[in-house]
């Protein structure tokens, strides 16, 4: 199927100018055209359909669907005739289907046609813009009107001489007998670089096209990964439009390309792809197009496309001498010499460059050139990438979480976490294409370590950094994952999933999820707890937090847990000195200060407390900092007022410090203070 927009010049424009008067006349034209547009449809056997779209000034803008390119000069002479509408000077252009769609419904306004729809439906093709579904489709035109010489080299230039080239020679040599239609092979474009894959389909079409393989400029492209939904229907419908044409068809995975569930649904997209793909295989042409990580599904289409004969075209590997040649070439088509810093831009280790890699070497020293040779006037600007590695992380939770006491190794993982997100404009910007790697996470330590506090920092920095797009917390324990009866506990574990989305989930003691017994509801949450974690890498992250030896036991029940979390991060105790740090941090916001003379006795205080099986961290430092609080008040209402300077309600004193009981003085529990 192939789509023209004519563009005629009327010989008796008067008749149909534009003005209030003749707006009736030129709706009645148009009124009386339908009828005629129809019979003429009706006369080509239905193969063919053409429409005016406007009239204006002197100039008539046409229409045409149609199956076969050939009978088009003969087609449009008979429809100028059969509407006796005179025009001449005739400018004809291949346009897409959706440009043929905007035609069409400007005949709507226009009053030529009653509904686009309705021409559309004649070819099956409405139901490819039904907003309703969510199918989506890309199309463009082969431009490439360079001879075979000049394609060539074009493919040369590529570095595919090895693949490229004998196809090409293949494709000019053209076919035995004429009238004979079909695809005697297909294609696989396979490359991580998008500018090859585009170079290299331009040199294919183009090739195809100027030796009559396929005879329409227009290709439609359907990207589809592990995860992609589609009615087979509406590709089918694709195809169809795609008649004597030819369609790209597109295969990469999602984040989640590594699980069990990715690979069996990924599977059967691959499977629904070529079913539809051999049914018109001698209709229209295929290219099927992989990145190099895509292996594993590769093999998948080869055993589904068995007796289909298939060309693979891939980036060619070079080494230093002809890596070289190809950079003197580059410099040379820019009208520059080659230096010994284009040079250097190799690794002389024995590893092989692509051409898309070489280009990037050498983009990166046209610009170094232009700015300190051509024009030295910004040899002194920056470039982004350098501005982007210097830039400090945003937000006020990032800065909260720099003026916490210790917690170094949190500090140091969440840093890295920015980075390697700062990091993926420069990687993009060299064809590095790095898939987000899950950020999971193990939080272990005694209790008062800041777990807590750090995870909804972290959730926090996050968002403020546009690594999540929600940012919030979502704390949740045993209580909120198993239900009461079987079958409850993994509905539960996925809502909790889908209310996090775009967060953090927060699982709070998970041990306590590890039941005496397996196969109980606490296995049931962790075993859907993984697959979720699976599903939702992308934009959820789940921070599990406990004591150390009973996150280990945790880790140990199901075999995929571990590996799917990325970072392990231990919160230690706070040592003395932090800890007389904390409690100077909380009394600074609280509007107290500690006396010097303090210190040494809050010190030893700590000493104690950390000798204590039940020591509390930070929560103690707290605790003291409280007692010390309510000691003060109590002296300071007991002092004689007229006394009382200002630096004694502010000041805590050494005096104010109560020493611990240690675990032996303890004989019961107690609840409060103790007097």
């Amino acid at each position: 199927m192939i789509f023209y927009k004519v563009i005629g010049k009327l010989n008796n424009p008067e008749t149909y100018e534009n003005g209030t008067e003749r707006n009736m006349e030129i709706r009645n034209y148009a009124y009386s055209c339908r009828e005629k547009f129809e019979s003429f449809y009706q006369k080509y056997d239905k193969q063919l359909y053409c429409f005016i779209s406007e009239i204006k000034s002197d100039k008539v803008v046409i229409g045409c669907i149609l199956q076969d390119k050939y009978m088009l000069d003969i087609a449009l002479a008979d429809f100028l005739n059969w509407l006796e509408l005179k025009a001449d000077r005739l400018l004809t252009e291949e346009i897409t289907l959706k440009a043929m769609v905007s035609l069409l419904r400007m005949a709507e306004r226009t009053c030529f046609i009653e509904n686009d729809t309705d021409v559309l439906d004649l070819f099956g093709l409405s139901c490819l813009f039904n907003m309703r579904r969510s199918f989506r489709f890309s199309e463009s035109l082969c431009e490439n009107d360079k001879d075979k010489v000049q394609i060539l080299e074009q493919a040369d230039k590529l570095l595919s001489r090895e693949v490229l080239i004998p196809e090409i020679e293949r494709i000019f040599k053209g076919a035995k007998s004429d009238g004979v239609k079909g695809h005697p092979v297909h294609y696989v474009i396979e490359s991580e670089s998008k500018e090859f894959v585009n170079t290299a389909l331009e040199i294919v079409l183009s090739s195809l096209y100027q030796n009559k393989r396929v005879s329409n400029k227009r290709y439609c492209s359907f990207e589809a990964t592990n995860k992609t939904w589609f009615m087979d229907d509406d590709l089918d419908r694709l195809y169809q439009s795609c008649e004597n044409g030819t369609m790209v068809l597109s295969y990469s995975l999602d984040d989640d390309g590594d699980g069990d569930y990715a690979s069996n649904s990924g599977a059967e997209i691959i499977v629904r792809l070529c079913e539809i793909m051999k049914k018109y295989r001698n209709k229209v042409l295929t290219v099927f197009c992989f990145p190099k990580s895509c292996e594993k599904f590769k093999s998948i289409f080869y055993e589904n496309l068995s007796d289909v004969s298939l060309v693979e075209l891939s980036e060619q590997v070079v080494f230093e001498e002809k890596a070289k040649e190809y950079l003197t070439q580059l410099a040379k088509d820019d009208n520059l010499t080659a230096d010994t810093a284009l040079y250097n831009a190799l690794e002389y280790d024995g590893r092989g460059y692509t051409s898309a890699e070489l280009k990037r070497e050498y983009n990166r020293w046209y610009d170094k050139k232009l700015k300190s040779e051509i024009y030295p006037q910004y040899s002194e600007l920056e470039n982004t990438g350098k501005k982007l590695s210097e830039s400090k992380p945003k937000g006020s939770a990032y800065d909260e979480l720099g003026r916490m006491i210790g917690l170094d190794r949190a500090k140091t993982v969440i840093k890295q976490a920015l980075d390697f997100f700062k990091a993926q404009k420069i990687y993009r910007e060299n064809g590095l294409v790095i898939e987000r790697p899950a950020m999971h996470m193990v939080f272990t330590g005694n209790p008062g370590t800041a777990k807590t506090t750090v995870a909804r920092l972290f959730a926090r920095i996050l968002k403020e950094n546009g690594v999540l797009s929600r940012g919030e917390l979502f704390e949740v324990g045993r209580a909120d994952l198993v239900g009461k009866y079987v079958g409850w506990t993994a509905q539960i574990v996925k809502e909790k999933f889908k209310a996090a989305k775009g967060s953090v989930l927060f699982i709070d003691e998970a041990y306590s999820l590890v039941d005496d017994r397996s196969g109980m509801y606490g296995d049931e949450a962790i075993n859907t707890i993984v697959q979720e974690m699976e599903n939702n890498r992308e934009d959820t992250i789940v921070i599990f937090a406990g004591y150390t030896n009973e996150m280990e036991r945790f880790l140990q029940r199901n075999p995929g847990l571990r590996s799917r979390i990325a970072f392990h991060i231990p919160f230690d105790d706070y040592t003395t000195p932090e800890l007389c740090s904390i409690t100077n941090l909380i009394a600074e916001k609280s509007g107290m200060k500690i006396a010097d003379e303090a210190i040494p006795r809050l010190e030893k205080i700590f000493d104690i407390a950390r000798q204590r099986s039940d020591f509390g961290n930070g929560r103690y430092a707290r605790n003291v900092i409280e007692k010390a609080q309510m000691k003060h008040a109590a002296a300071l209402v007991n002092m004689d007022i007229d006394a009382v300077k200002r630096d004694d309600i502010f000041t805590l004193r050494s005096e104010d410090f109560a020493f611990p009981k240690c675990d032996s003085e303890k004989n019961t529990q107690m609840i409060g203070f103790a007097i």
